[in-house]
This record gives structure tokens, C-alpha cells and sequence, in this order.
């Protein structure tokens, strides 16, 4: 799988690009991209080579149209500098549905876009003649996508969230048909209403017929001679939404929450797009998850680990007293069933697993000096002894017969 390039890198910016630089680039590298431009600079192309130079255009389309869609957006291009490619949503392949700054490219190209984000790219900017005409049919919404952040303990317990987002609807003006009262669109006269038109291409004896979207209606199929002035043509206005969506509890990080038919309207009667939630739960310090299992480590005073006695654990829950026997290992690790993350969409709850190590004081005054060097002293006479023995060399813990790895408690 291909490494995503940097989506700075993609639209020629630095990191610290202001809006409008941002969206300048843009409409600098959408221009190099239009199908026009193509046809102009390489007219001498056969049928086949300009296929393939449109369609290495498209992926060039697509990849700058993604990074302008995270780096516009505030909110988005925070997360893609602190994630990176994984903050930005995208993790499945961008595609048409989620672009939300489609007014940019019909101030870029006039009314040929307005109906990109029901299919293809190729179909609808590069003209692509196999897929049949656009105009006629209903068409989906576009899908949204929009994030939530949530705690690790908000993550484990599940949450009913409220989410604010802009859509478009209908115009209450004009009702959704784009022109003003009484002035509705009428069909194009140069294309019948299909919003294709043929170019003949000739290089030596070969003529070539390829289908386009129709230059006089930018490929609607139908001319708005007195377009709504509420909407300016659009036939939609941006409302803002609210949704309270249930988050089910162990969900992951980067994980999508679908709400169906809460994207945007679809066009000519076609069902509306879907609205997804992408969840990323913030890191938190004192757990390593993994899956349905957290990871804690604690230290503990060497007393205790000598001696042996009561700990306090954190868990999700708040604090847990655990018991440690006399010579613990530093590196042992204790299961606590049942106090991790609960199995999404499952049965169960994961456990935690506490890792214990060594609490070594930084301070110690005379006194404690002193009976840590008599300590030590014991240590260097017992290990006298055990030379007899045969085992000089072991340390103080490996004394006892104690095998460290996880424990349950």
C-alpha cells in the first residue's frame, strides 16, 4: 500500500499557511487539472494516451482535494498535526462523498461540479462516456464526517454525545429548484437536457468521438435563466444540526459511528447521504490499552516489595487495593480480572494487567543512610554463607523462590 504523501507537501505549503494561501494553492493545482487544460495542452495525444492523462489527472484531482479538505477545515488540519494521516479520517480512502467545499469548485468551474458528489470524478469533470449520461435519474447525498474526542473512562462507560454539524437543505425560497419564483430551470437547447455533448478529435486519418460535459450548461442539462437570488442558483441553504448519538461503550479510537440518512439531501429525489462520527478517545496516563485490556505500571517501595503488603492500583473505577506477596519481582505482572475496557459490541470485560516495579527514594537523610549501609553489610555476609553453598553471585530477590509473570489476583 502506498505511503500517503504529507498534505502540505501536496498543495505546495508550508505548515504554517494562513487560509487563504491554503485555498489559493488549491485553486492553483485545480486549474492544472481541468479537462480543458488537458485538451488544449496535448492535443496531439491519441484517444488512448489522453485517456491515461486524464485519468493520472483525476488521481492528482483527488490526492489535492483531500489535503485541502483537512488543511481548510480548523479543526481537521488540528488533528492532522497532531495525528497525522490517522486524525484525518480518512483511513478507508477518501472519496467524492466526504468533500464539503464543493462552492469552491463551482466558483472555480461554473455549475459543472454541483452534481459531482453523487458519482465519480471522471464522470462528471473529465467526461467519462462509458458510464452513460448524468442528468435524469436521483442521485444519493453526499455523505458528512465529523469528530468527537472522548476520555478513556468515557470511552469504557459509553456516552450519549451531542453533535453539531452543518449540512444543506433545501431552499425555503425557491423549494430546491434553483430558480426564482415562477423562473424554474428550462432544458439546455444544446444538449437536450442530457448535459453531454460530443468532440470530435482528428489526428491524421483517425477521427475520434468523445463525450464531454456540455459547455453551455457545464453538464446540468438544463439552463436557469433567473436563478434564486436566496440561494444563488443553489437550490440549498447550510443549516446547523444537532444529533444526541450513542456512543456504545469499549469503543476504540479512530473508530466510525454511522447515523444513516444525516448527510446531505440527495439530488432530483434521491435518498440523503449518511453522517459518520469518527471517535478518537485521548490518550491517558496512567493506562496502556490494548484491545479490551489496559496496562498499568506502579511502583512500589522496596520495603514492600520485600516484606510484602497492600498497593494501591488505578483503575477505571477509581482506586483498588492489591496485596503483594513477601520478594514480589520487580517486572511481575498482576491480572485483575474484569477492570479493563468492556469487549465492544461483545459480551465481557477485558482485565488489567499491573506491572510492577521498584520505587527507588531520591532523598535519603543520615539516618536511613545509615541503616540501608547496615542493610547492605547483611546482604554481603549472607552472601558469605551461601558461598559455602554454592550459590555466591544471586541477588537479594532471587533468594526467594518466588517465579515472577502475570499473576492473578
Amino acid at each position: 500500500m502506498a505511503t500517503k504523501r504529507d498534505y502540505y507537501d501536496v498543495l505546495g505549503v508550508a505548515k504554517d499557511a494562513q487560509p487563504e494561501e491554503v485555498k489559493r494553492a488549491y485553486r492553483k493545482k485545480a486549474k492544472e487539472f481541468h479537462p480543458d487544460t488537458l485538451h488544449a495542452r496535448f492535443p496531439e495525444l491519441s484517444e488512448d494516451a489522453l485517456k491515461a492523462k486524464i485519468a493520472s489527472a483525476e488521481e492528482s484531482f483527488k490526492e489535492i482535494s483531500e489535503a485541502y479538505e483537512v488543511l481548510a477545515d480548523q479543526d481537521k488540519r488540528a488533528r492532522y498535526d497532531r495525528f497525522g494521516h490517522a486524525g484525518a479520517g480518512f483511513e478507508g480512502g477518501f472519496e467524492w462523498s466526504q468533500f464539503s467545499h464543493r462552492s469552491d469548485l463551482e466558483d472555480l468551474f461554473g455549475g459543472a461540479t454541483s452534481d459531482m458528489f453523487g458519482g465519480s470524478l471522471f464522470d462528471i469533470l473529465f467526461g467519462g462516456s462509458s458510464r452513460g449520461p448524468r442528468r435524469g435519474g436521483p442521485s444519493r447525498g453526499q455523505h458528512l464526517q465529523v469528530h468527537h474526542e472522548l476520555t478513556l473512562q468515557e470511552a469504557a462507560q459509553g456516552k450519549q454525545v451531542t453533535i453539531e454539524y452543518q449540512r444543506h437543505s433545501p431552499c425555503r425560497a425557491c423549494g430546491g429548484t434553483r430558480g426564482a419564483p415562477g423562473k424554474p430551470p428550462v432544458p439546455c437547447a444544446t444538449c437536450s437536457g442530457t448535459g453531454q455533448q460530443q468532440r470530435v478529435l482528428a489526428q491524421g486519418g483517425l477521427r475520434m468521438v468523445q463525450t464531454i460535459p456540455c459547455q453551455s450548461c457545464r453538464g446540468q442539462g438544463e439552463v436557469l435563466t433567473n436563478p434564486c437570488p436566496t440561494c444563488r442558483g443553489a437550490g440549498q441553504q447550510q443549516e446547523t444540526k444537532k444529533l444526541q448519538v450513542p456512543i456504545p461503550p469499549g469503543i476504540e479510537g479512530q473508530t466510525r459511528v454511522r447515523i444513516s440518512g444525516e448527510g446531505e439531501p440527495g439530488a432530483r429525489g434521491g435518498p440523503p447521504g449518511d453522517l459518520y462520527v469518527l471517535v478518537l478517545v485521548t490518550a491517558d496516563p496512567r493506562f496502556h490499552r490494548e484491545g479490551p485490556h489496559l496496562l498499568t505500571v506502579v511502583e512500589v517501595p522496596f520495603p514492600t516489595m520485600v516484606l510484602g503488603g497492600e498497593v494501591e492500583v488505578p483503575t477505571l473505577d477509581g482506586v483498588a487495593n492489591v496485596t503483594l506477596a513477601a520478594a514480589t519481582q520487580p517486572g511481575t505482572r498482576l491480572r485483575l480480572r474484569g477492570k479493563g475496557m468492556p469487549v465492544l459490541q461483545g459480551r465481557g470485560t477485558g482485565d488489567l494487567l499491573v506491572e510492577v516495579q521498584v520505587q527507588v527514594p531520591e532523598h535519603l537523610n543520615r539516618e536511613q543512610k545509615a541503616a540501608l549501609k547496615a542493610f547492605a553489610h547483611t546482604l554481603v555476609s549472607t552472601e558469605e554463607g551461601d558461598d559455602a553453598q554454592g550459590s555466591k553471585g544471586r541477588g537479594f530477590f532471587d533468594r526467594f523462590a518466588r517465579p515472577s509473570g502475570v499473576q492473578d489476583e
